[in-house]
Order: structure tokens, then sequence, then C-alpha cells
């Protein structure tokens, strides 16, 4: 028996060498193989998310815009920080933003090494890795069947919108930091330095990510207001309003008040903001506003599943279990941030996305273990076969805009031979 164990593990190392020497090699193919892996559900699931995010990864370094969008004015400040000294690009003012000391930082190392296309690469690996992660090691603790595991991340990988995603950079980078640092408290139970340093230094790469560590302080009080923050959606333009012109005019050189007054002061601009040539922009796009409602759609099934989930959950006979206990904690915390996202929708920008894109990262530590509990075809068993039905449709429409805002065929052709040896070689004939 310890033989054929040992014999196992030695089994499942071997293929992961393998997996990860096809990802080195040849990106795109070792992805395919991957989510192979993990549709048969072979056992190194590690690995195989890890492998499925260094493909997305590289695919974000090999990404060309072909039109004006954050991410090249991102760009251009790298250009820009490079020169000057360390402290100096750490203090710098983004769009007359201060205090984003971390993610200021970033750009300046990226500067100093000419790498400005490792931005992108290094905010969808994380953002893909630990929602993949996460997701998966909750199945995997809850004994949950890999189909289901599997299902929940082409949800993610299909609903996650590339194109924003390449182009967003830091609000979805920050927030994903921050919902690990959850997860690593709540659920692995590791309240050390490294969880602290997950949500304070999101809070230096966006202004809006201190909201996210704001609700884990309101946590304990959510569980018994529920209904009550579901009327707060209607109410938030008019709470955010008040809020921020309130506190704007009070000075104060405490870093943390800043930061919530330069959140505050951000979405009042994101409510009012009806006649800017992007608001518009984004209004009248057909393409847009039917992604807003396809988006909007699957968040209230994914939340009526969260409701389902989470009553079957409280009422389990492991209800005691710890990690049980943890996985409601967690999904408590995701409904806050769904709550936000809802409350977003009524505005012109697409700000809507940076919050219920986190319910479609996280799907499976939502809903993952609900098909147990449907017994018979009733309303939940239909409305999640709806998301199956959505989600085809919301891709093709993503992939639209890249295909559109991008030169999608170079970001592929270049994903396919973007490894260390050709790299080298190019560097190699570059150089002579």
């Amino acid at each position: 028996m310890v033989y054929q164990e040992r014999l196992k593990e030695n089994h499942n190392y071997i293929n992961g060498l393998i997996m990860i020497a096809f990802i080195i090699i040849c990106p795109p193919i070792g992805m395919i193989l991957a989510l192979f892996c993990l549709c048969k559900g072979y056992n190194n699931w590690k690995i195989n998310v890890f492998c499925i995010s260094y493909a997305m990864a590289v695919f974000a370094y090999c990404y060309i815009p072909t039109v004006d969008s954050d991410l090249v004015r991102y760009h251009q400040v790298i250009q820009q920080v490079k020169e000057m000294s360390f402290i100096d690009a750490a203090n710098y003012n983004l769009y007359g933003e201060g205090n984003l000391y971390s993610f200021m930082a970033l750009c300046w190392i990226l500067g100093k090494i000419s790498q400005p296309n490792l931005l992108q690469a290094i905010s969808v690996f994380s953002v893909v890795y630990i929602a993949s992660y996460v997701n998966y090691r909750i199945a995997n603790d809850n004994k949950i069947m890999h189909k289901e595991s599997f299902y929940s991340l082409l949800f993610l990988l299909l609903n996650l919108n590339f194109y924003i995603l390449v182009n967003n950079v830091r609000n979805v980078f920050a927030f994903s930091l921050i919902c690990y640092a959850v997860f690593r408290e709540l659920y692995l139970k590791k309240r050390d330095l490294l969880t602290i340093f997950l949500y304070v230094i999101p809070c230096f790469m966006h202004a809006s990510a201190i909201l996210l560590v704001l609700f884990r302080i309101i946590l304990p009080f959510t569980k018994k207001i529920k209904w009550v923050l579901l009327v707060l959606i209607i109410l938030m333009k008019f709470v955010v309003g008040y809020l921020s012109g309130f506190l704007g005019g009070i000075a104060s050189g405490n870093v943390v008040v800043q930061l919530i007054v330069s959140m505050l002061n951000k979405g009042n601009r994101y409510y009012n903001n009806y006649d800017s040539a992007w608001a518009m922009a984004a209004h009248s796009s057909g393409s847009m506003q039917l992604m807003k409602m396809i988006l909007v759609l699957e968040c209230i099934i994914i939340t009526a599943l969260m409701f389902r989930n989470l009553k079957m959950l409280n009422a389990s006979t492991t209800g005691y279990n710890n990690l049980v206990k943890a996985r409601i904690n967690i999904i408590n915390y995701l409904f806050l941030v769904d709550i936000m996202g809802f409350a977003c929708v009524p505005m012109y920008m697409p700000e809507y996305w940076r919050f219920l894109v986190i319910i479609v990262l996280f799907n499976g530590v939502i809903i993952l273990g609900v098909s147990d509990n449907l017994h018979g075809k009733n309303i939940f068993y239909n409305v999640r076969w709806l998301l199956f039905f959505l989600t085809p449709i919301y891709f093709v429409l993503t992939m639209r805009d890249l295909v559109i805002y991008s030169k999608i065929m170079s970001m592929i052709i270049n994903a396919f031979f973007c490894n260390p040896i050709t790299i080298w070689f190019w560097n190699t004939i570059v150089s002579i």
C-alpha cells in the first residue's frame, strides 16, 4: 500500500515536470494540456492551475493594443518614472491621484529592467491564479467532484473578459490580492505578516481597494443585516455623494482618511459622470450594454445560488466543521462585493465590472456543491443551466472587443514562441 502511494506520488511528480516543460516551451499548448488534465481529474491540480495562469500571463505579455487605453498610459508612466529616483517615483501622482506607492514602485522596477509588458502579465497571472487556486482548494477540501470544479474554471475563463482585464491592471489586481488575504485569514487561518501585507499593499495601488478592506472589518455584522445592505444598493449614489461632500471638507494628514476620501470622490465622479466622451461612448454602445446586461444577469443568478448554498451549508450536519464555517464567512464577504457591484450598475461607465468580476472569479467558492443539493428540477436547477447558456454569448462579445481593439493574431502567434529559448535567440540576433 505504501509502495503504491509512493509510486502514485512519483507519477504525479513526473507529470507535473512534463506540464511545466510544455508550458515553458509553448504556453498555449501547455494551457490546453493543463485544461485536459483538470477535465480528467488528475491529482496535480495545483500545477495545472499554475500552468493555465502562466499561459494567460504570456498572452497578456504579448498583448498589443491598437487604441489609447489605461494600459497604454501606464506604459508611458513607466517610461517616465524609470528616470527618477525610487523615492520620487513612489511619490509620483498618477493623473492627480497620490498615495499609489506600491503601484508606482512596481512601475519604477519594470522601467529599470525595460519590461513594461510585465505589468499586465503580473496582473493577469495574479488574478487568474489566485481565483483558480482558491476555487480548487475549497473544492478539494469539500470533496467536490472534479467535473464541477472544471466547469467552474471554464466559467471563470470564459467570463473573465480578457480585453478589460489586461487593460484594467490596477483595480482587479488590487481586489484579487485582498480577496486572497481574506482567504488566508479566514480559511487557512494564517494571520501573519504576509496576510497583513496583502491587505495593505493593494490600498496603495488603487483608491477603491480600501473599500474591500472595510468590507472585511464590517463582515462580522453582515449576517444579520443582509436585507438592509440590499436596500443600500438603491441609496448608494446618495450615500456616496453625501459622504464625499462631508469628508471632503475635512483636512487630514492621516493616510487612511486620505484613501477613503479619494475613494469617495472617485465614486461620486463616476455616479455623476453622464456627459464625458468615455461615459457617452460606453452608454451608447450596444455591445457594451449587452455585455452589461448579461454579466449582471449572471451575477443575479450566482447571488440566488449563493443564498441557496448558504442555507444548505448552515443547515448541514457538518456545520460545525471549521472549514465549512470559514467558507460561509468568505461567501458572506463576497456578498458585500456583490452588492457593491450591483450598486455601480446605474453608472454610465462600466465600473460595475470591477466588483462583479470578483463574483465571476470566485464563483466556485460561492456555488460549488450547490448541484449536490438540487435533487429535483426546481427553479435553482433551471437558473444554473441558464449560466451555461449566457456564458458563450458573453465570451463572443468580449472576443469581439479583443479583435477590434488589439492585434489578436500577433498576440496568439507571439505567445506560441514566447519562451526562454526563443527570447534568448532573438536577443542574441538583435545584439549582433
